[in-house]
């Protein structure tokens, strides 16, 4: 399925789509990150940001029933 797809069923609720979502975006937002700050600890620390944003309604709030996805 296309991130487009997924993203569209994200919006929806889905939160095994939103976990796909973060998963097959999460490498390109790292590496533009990386590229942007040249710190791989910033680049993680402004990756794990970014996808809390794109999943949570309010960005404030870390612990908004996402499913948590580990990636090393």
């Amino acid at each position: 399925m296309n991130v487009e797809s997924l993203v569209r069923q994200a919006q929806t609720g889905d939160k095994d789509a939103l976990a796909q979502v973060v998963t097959a975006i999460h490498d390109d937002v790292y590496y533009l990150a990386l590229r942007m700050s040249a710190d791989p600890e910033q680049a993680k620390d402004a990756t794990q940001e970014i996808l809390i944003r794109v999943g949570c309604k309010n960005s404030a709030e870390a612990s908004c029933g996402l499913p948590v996805v580990v990636v090393q």
